[in-house]
């Protein structure tokens, strides 16, 4: 996936279609919460049947991501994107949750876990994708579009799942699912503050994280560069959560998500005042080090919630993935727009307001809604 993520943003930026990008990462959003929220109906499927079901509607995906110039296949490769990826999803966090409940150690460090081995096989995949378009492509005279039809292909490959891998969440017996999301009678507080919190880290990270090929590309003639300076921000991001899976910062998630959101935007104004590359360089490593907060903080905070409030982990978790997906589909077409339209000093400014309004908004929040 993060092979097809990184040909498919400078392909588009190559044929002057970011806004496209945008509209089929923000459809790709849409359709996963659609998903998780009809995920219901579907429980009662075996995952082996599932699972490689959904990788191949994710093929399906990205064959249509060589119409870069088309609004409409744009966005329908997005919608069938968000429908292989979240059911995908859904099935490792769930399941992850439940190793965590029955293991004796530290149940925050393996929750976080998950975001950190994302990372590693990002990392992997960029630097692979860099290597495929200045060493590979040259070689066999391969264009992008080749490249991004030959991910598609490969993709095909993950669905010879393992036979004898199989997660049951369907009871026979009870005619139900083991993770049944349950309907809320009442508005419960922590849901909302959950919503919330998951929206606005879906915007956090959907706004900039997308467009960092583009964001270096627009700078950097050289794809092999961009290759390489996108690998680099991904090992920060990897040394950013292993930190961030530390004990001393899952103590307290949620202040210590505030205080890295207000200095992202304090670091980023002044990434504003510097020249090219001091900007560049400084506001995305900076961003890619402390991304990974995003998601692991607010991950750790809705378990420890859900284990002290004892609510339905299905029903938070769909509510969740929901809320962040929503905040996800509304990010990157805005931010796209307004980096082709008005560029990357505009981005910047326009983070750093954004990450001030989500800081009061979480900090006035935190305050009415969990006395």
């Amino acid at each position: 996936m993060a092979i097809a993520s990184f040909f498919q943003v400078i392909y588009y930026q190559q044929a002057h279609a970011l806004t496209n990008f945008g509209y089929s990462y923000g459809a790709m959003a849409i359709a996963g919460a659609l998903t998780q929220t009809f995920f219901i109906y579907l429980q009662w499927i075996p995952s082996k049947v599932l699972i490689p079901a959904s990788f191949i509607i994710y093929s399906c995906s990205m064959l249509f991501r060589i119409y870069a110039q088309s609004s409409l296949l744009s966005i329908l490769s997005g919608l069938l994107g968000g429908i292989g990826a979240t059911l995908i999803s859904i099935y490792i966090r769930l399941n992850l949750m439940h190793i965590a409940e029955n293991s004796s150690k530290d149940k925050q460090k393996i929750i976080s876990s998950r975001y950190l081995t994302v990372q590693i096989a990002t990392l992997g995949g960029t630097a692979l994708a860099g290597y495929l378009m200045t060493n590979i492509a040259s070689t066999f005279d391969l264009n992008l579009k080749s490249l991004v039809l030959i991910s598609s292909f490969s993709m095909l490959l993950l669905t010879f799942w393992p036979k004898e891998t199989n997660i049951n969440l369907y009871n026979k017996k009870t005619n139900s699912t083991k993770f049944h999301i349950k309907s809320i009678s009442h508005i419960d507080h922590n849901f909302i503050f959950i919503a919330l919190a998951a929206t606005i880290c879906g915007l956090l990270i959907s706004t900039f994280d997308p467009l960092i090929p583009a964001f270096f590309k627009s700078y950097l003639n050289s794809p092999k560069i961009v290759s390489w300076d996108t690998t680099l921000a991904g090992v920060l991001t990897i040394i950013g959560a292993y930190i961030f899976s530390k004990k001393f910062i899952t103590a307290k998630p949620l202040t210590n998500m505030i205080l890295i959101i207000l200095s992202t935007s304090i670091i980023f104004l002044i990434s504003f005042n510097f020249h090219s590359d001091l900007k560049y360089y400084l506001s995305i490593f900076w961003y890619a080090l402390i991304t990974s907060a995003f998601i692991q903080l607010k991950e750790v905070y809705e378990f420890n919630i859900q284990q002290h409030k004892k609510i339905d982990k299905a029903s938070l978790v769909a509510l969740s993935q929901t809320a962040f997906l929503i905040g996800d589909s509304i990010g990157t077409p805005i931010s796209s727009k307004i980096f082709e339209s008005a560029g990357y000093d505009t981005i910047l400014i326009s983070y750093s307001i954004f990450g001030v309004i989500s800081a009061l908004l979480l900090i006035l929040s935190r305050k009415y809604l969990l006395k």
